[in-house]
C-alpha cells in the first residue's frame, strides 16, 4: 500500500472510531409507578412512601383517577390515607423491573388500627385485661359497623368501633376490654343489622362472637299509615310491651291499639309510622304499666325510643 492510500485508510478508520466512541448512548426508557384509586365513593387525599413525612400527592385522588410518580429504585412500602382517616398499605417491587408498575388500591389494602397485630386475619385493638372476639362467618357480607355498650339502650349511640376498618368474611376483630357485661350490634355492607345477646367478662375471659345468619335483626314490625317512623325499642328487662298509642295533642283521646295481637318482647323493636307534627306517645306493658312521653316532635328523619324503667308514668292521665 502506498504512503497515500495507507493515510487516507488511517483517516477512516479515526473518523469510524471518533463515531463509535462519541456516539450519544440511547436514552434510558422512561419508567414510572401509576396509582389508581378503586375505592367506591373514597377520595386519597395522601400517600406517604415508608419512613417518609411528606405526600408524594399534589392533589386529592378522587375515584377512578390516576397518578403518576417515578418508579422506585427496589422493593418499596407505601401507605395511602383518604379524607376520613382510612388506611391503605400496599408495597411496590420494583427490583427486577423493566416496564413501568400500575397499581390499584382497592378495598384489599384496607387496614386498621394503629399498632394492629396481624395474623391470618387476626386484628386487635383495645387495652382491656378480658378480650371479646368478634368474627365474620357470614359468606357473603362485609361488616362495616360494630357497636358496643354496656347497656342495651347505649348500644345505638354508642361508637362505631370499627372507624374505617372493614371485617370481611373470615376476618377476626379480639377487643381487649375491661370486665363487665356488654351488647353488641352490627352492621354489613347494606345496613342489615346482628345483634349479640349480653356477654359477661371476668377478668383475663376470652369469649367471642360469631355473626352468622342467625344472628340477624328481623326487620321491626310496624303500623300506621305517615310517613315519619317512630322507632320503639323495648330496653324493659322482663315486660312485653303489649300496648301502643298515639295523640296529637292532650286534648284527644288516645288512638286504638296498634298492636293487634302479640307483642313487642324485651330487646324487640315496633315501627309506629305518622306524619310529621307534635304528638304524645304511649307504650303499656303486661302489667298495665304505662310509659309517656309527651309532645313528641315528629319530624322527616327517624326517631328511636328506648323504653325503659326510667319512662315509667307518675300520674299522666
Amino acid at each position: 500500500m502506498n504512503r497515500s492510500k495507507y493515510i487516507i485508510v488511517s483517516v477512516v478508520a479515526l473518523a469510524i472510531a471518533v463515531l463509535v466512541f462519541t456516539r450519544k448512548p440511547e436514552a434510558r426508557k422512561e419508567m414510572y409507578l401509576q396509582i389508581t384509586n378503586v375505592l367506591p365513593d373514597i377520595t386519597l387525599q395522601e400517600i406517604y412512601p415508608a419512613n417518609e413525612t411528606s405526600s408524594i400527592l399534589e392533589y386529592q385522588l378522587l375515584p377512578g383517577d390516576s397518578y403518576r410518580v417515578p418508579l422506585p429504585a427496589k422493593y418499596s412500602e407505601f401507605q395511602a390515607i383518604d379524607t376520613d382517616g382510612g388506611v391503605y398499605n400496599f408495597v411496590v417491587d420494583a427490583t427486577n423491573s423493566s416496564e413501568s408498575i400500575y397499581l390499584d388500591i382497592s378495598m384489599e389494602n384496607r387496614t386498621v388500627f394503629e399498632n394492629t397485630i396481624e395474623s391470618g386475619g387476626e386484628f386487635w385493638t383495645g387495652n382491656g385485661s378480658s378480650t371479646l372476639r368478634v368474627v365474620n362467618t357470614l359468606p357473603e357480607r362485609d361488616i362495616y359497623w360494630l357497636r358496643m355498650a354496656g347497656r342495651l339502650e347505649d348500644v345505638e349511640n354508642s361508637e362505631d368501633i370499627l372507624g374505617a376498618f372493614i371485617l370481611f368474611p373470615g376476618r377476626a376483630l379480639n377487643i381487649r376490654v375491661a370486665p363487665g357485661t356488654y351488647f353488641l350490634t352490627a352492621e354489613d355492607d347494606e345496613r342489615a343489622k346482628y345483634s349479640h345477646e349480653t356477654v359477661e367478662l371476668e377478668t383475663g375471659d376470652n369469649r367471642g362472637w360469631d355473626i352468622t345468619g342467625e344472628c340477624y335483626v328481623t326487620p321491626p314490625e310496624e303500623s300506621g299509615t305517615g310517613t315519619s317512623r317512630v322507632v320503639l325499642c323495648n330496653a324493659l328487662d322482663d315486660w312485653i310491651i303489649t300496648g301502643v298509642y298515639h295523640r296529637i295533642s292532650s286534648e284527644e283521646p288516645w288512638s286504638e291499639n296498634h298492636i293487634s295481637t302479640g307483642g313487642i318482647e324485651p330487646k324487640q323493636q315496633y315501627s309506629l309510622l305518622l306524619d310529621p307534627g307534635k304528638y304524645d306517645i304511649r307504650v303499656v306493658d303486661e302489667d298495665n304499666d304505662n310509659y309517656t312521653r309527651l309532645s313528641v316532635i315528629i319530624s322527616e328523619e327517624p326517631l328511636h325510643w328506648d323504653i325503659t324503667m326510667d319512662d315509667l308514668d307518675r300520674f299522666i292521665p
